[in-house]
């Protein structure tokens, strides 16, 4: 049987307390009943992801900023959808229906879709089941407050899937500074242990946006899964990468890559890269599945489908160390010319280049994101969405902390290339080129459209002030690389 995963927001405008996420709020509960040393409960499923807590093959194992970040999230959600199923089956009845029973699919939320479903679904936010007594478990407190009570949402920049989409390529080279959808080609990578780990663009936003909007649990590692909107956020990650329009990678190191989970019993299980690599496989669809077109050549430019063979070379970078606190930042950045292959390359101009924010630290992540510009000394980013590089966050920055680990600080890589042609052209790319941080607050959902969920705890969402906010992390480096 192929089960179907639908839209969380087309089950909520259905009706409230839809049976599917009625299910699965029993589900949860039950998974959080059992002793953490049960592979199929709530905090075991959470450590599988992260943990300091006795980490082995089973836990402690998720992969970021490589290329085994979609497939190792795509075998994680599937047992832990398998776990759900088995739970939701036993259920008894008046609280499950047949058809539910049978067809229950873990929801994706589908956050890049509209500004509707960019709020946080009504039923992780109503404080009781639908007997209006029991509290309800898809309710946390371990969220930033305007989110928990819908007056929040998520920004557009936050929840879009254009960027990640308009990639054509699965994973980048080694080089340290080229994007690519799925991420850099890399060992198994737990957050970054590879010098070579650079996260996809997908993995920059929306997926890590999300994490660090939705926020307190959301941002860290070890607690994200806790929150029951994790799943349907990495379910959302899942279906855009069906929706991607470019060719997996056909690597060995890449399709014969293991990873160790337990079933719906518990019982130790394996999978690789490649068999999870179709939905299919595993016995699910999402409800738009089918032909869908990836990126329109008419949008693509031909330096975003030309990647040259040589490796990326840095010419420019930041003097100093950058600290983020809260307010807009600038840094100057020195750029000199090629030294390396470009130098002698027969075209003028590079076929690419791109920016990075690397060696990002903190002891814990901020609760806003921050949005990255490049320009002349004498431009303002502010009034110029046209020196817009890309956005950041901290999901994980804490991981650069702790002292048991030899972590490298996060990096992020962001294709400037239409960004320094238009410079160019215009006369005002130079020696000397200036980086801005500016720092984006959650958007405010307007009174007319907001539900009256939320409506006692409005007022004090919107007057709370986000120490989070101004929790300072530094960045090593701005650098700057043509290829």
């Amino acid at each position: 049987m192929t089960i179907v995963r639908r839209e969380v927001w087309s089950l909520e405008n259905e009706q409230a307390w839809h049976p599917i996420l009625h299910a699965y709020a029993l589900a949860v509960q039950e998974m959080r009943a059992r002793p953490a040393h049960d592979p199929t409960s709530w905090r075991y499923q959470a450590a599988v992801h992260a943990t300091t807590d006795r980490p082995d093959k089973f836990r402690n194992q998720c992969q970021h900023n490589s290329w085994f970040f979609l497939s190792w999230h795509r075998a994680y959600l599937h047992y832990f959808e398998l776990i759900v199923r088995d739970i939701v089956k036993k259920l008894p009845d008046g609280e499950v229906d047949d058809e539910t029973r049978e067809g229950w699919a873990l929801p994706y939320w589908g956050y890049d879709r509209g500004d509707a479903q960019r709020v946080l679904p009504p039923s992780f936010r109503q404080p009781t089941l639908r007997d209006g007594v029991t509290p309800n478990p898809l309710r946390i407190a371990q969220r930033d407050a305007g989110i928990n009570a819908g007056t929040t949402r998520l920004t557009v920049g936050d929840a879009s899937s254009v960027a990640a989409l308009a990639e054509t390529v699965f994973t980048s080279p080694p080089d340290g500074a080229s994007t690519a959808f799925g991420g850099a080609k890399t060992p198994p990578n737990h957050f970054r242990e590879s010098q070579l780990a650079v996260p996809g663009t997908l993995e920059i936003v929306p997926h890590g946006q999300v994490h660090n909007r939705v926020g307190p649990f959301m941002r860290s590692f070890d607690t994200a899964p806790l929150d029951p909107i994790f799943w349907l956020h990495h379910a959302n990650i899942d279906n855009i990468w069906t929706r991607w329009g470019g060719p997996d990678p056909t690597d060995t190191a890449w399709l014969d890559q293991t990873f160790d989970f337990h079933d719906a019993n518990g019982t130790p299980t394996t999978s690789t890269a490649e068999e999870v690599r179709e939905t299919t496989s595993l016995g699910y669809l999402y409800d738009d599945a089918g032909p869908v077109p990836g990126p329109l050549e008419a949008d693509m430019s031909p330096h975003e489908r030309d990647v040259p063979d040589r490796p990326a070379e840095l010419i420019g970078e930041t003097a100093d160390d950058i600290t983020l606190a809260g307010n807009a930042t600038r840094a100057a950045v020195a750029v000199g010319t090629p030294s390396g292959p470009l130098s002698t390359a027969e075209e003028a101009a590079p076929t690419r280049v791109y920016l990075t924010v690397d060696d990002v630290r903190g002891p814990v992540a901020p609760s806003i994101t921050y949005n990255v510009y490049l320009h002349a000394p004498d431009q303002d980013p502010t009034t110029e969405d046209d020196f817009f590089v890309g956005p950041i966050n901290f999901f994980g920055v804490e991981q650069t902390a702790r002292a048991d680990t030899d972590h490298g600080g996060l990096r992020f890589a962001f294709d400037i290339t239409d960004l320094y042609q238009r410079l160019r052209d215009a006369g005002r790319w130079g020696d000397e080129m200036t980086v801005s941080f500016l720092p984006v607050e959650a958007e405010t959902v307007p009174p007319d459209q907001r539900d009256d969920i939320g409506a006692d705890q409005a007022e004090v969402a919107e007057a709370a002030t986000e120490d989070l906010a101004s929790a300072p992390v530094d960045v090593g480096r701005v650098g700057v690389y043509v290829q």
